[in-house]
């Protein structure tokens, strides 16, 4: 986000100042945020920070669409595909592990073929590379999460007192 993407004019163009390109590295964000979580409590925050940024999107979606259609459009039917996967509401790791090989595969194919043009710079390999490092990784946790019967369940502390 903070490295230059591509060659403008006269100087090189950087993501954090065109905020329609912003939700793939705030989306990386949130996927650092939520790969350092053990617990089941940060596993709904990440969740609930991939919806978070999922409406943000659509938000900056619809204002990009009055600007550059076609950006908009594309950008639109992202969130609505990541938003259609997780859903409204609820904390179901098997949805968030779908959205994030959603998320992950739109990530790769954008900045791989973004990648290819003659104007890319170091910000755009590196986030390639990190689309595609993504990728893998949810790939491999979207097999854990089929994979897993159901949740571990930690059994509730019982206080157990004797009387004499």
């Amino acid at each position: 986000m903070f490295l230059p993407a591509v060659k403008g004019c006269s100087a090189p163009v950087y993501p954090i100042e065109t905020p329609m390109f912003l939700p793939p590295y705030l989306y990386g964000l949130v996927f650092a945020a939520a790969a350092a979580t053990f617990t089941a409590r940060g596993m709904r925050r990440a969740i609930d920070g991939r919806r978070l940024v999922t409406v943000a999107s659509l938000l900056g979606a619809t204002v990009t669409m009055l600007l550059a259609p076609p950006i908009g459009v594309v950008e639109l039917f992202a969130a609505v595909a990541v938003l259609a996967t997780i859903g409204w509401s609820g904390h179901s790791e098997r949805r968030a592990a779908i959205a994030s090989l959603i998320i992950s595969t739109m990530c790769t194919l954008w900045f791989g073929l973004w990648a290819t043009t003659s104007e890319a710079l170091l910000g755009v390999y590196l986030a390639a590379l990190g689309s595609a490092g993504l990728l893998v990784g949810s790939l491999v946790w979207l097999g854990e999460a089929i994979a897993a019967k159901r949740p571990i369940a930690i059994p509730r502390a019982v206080v157990a007192s004797r009387r004499v």
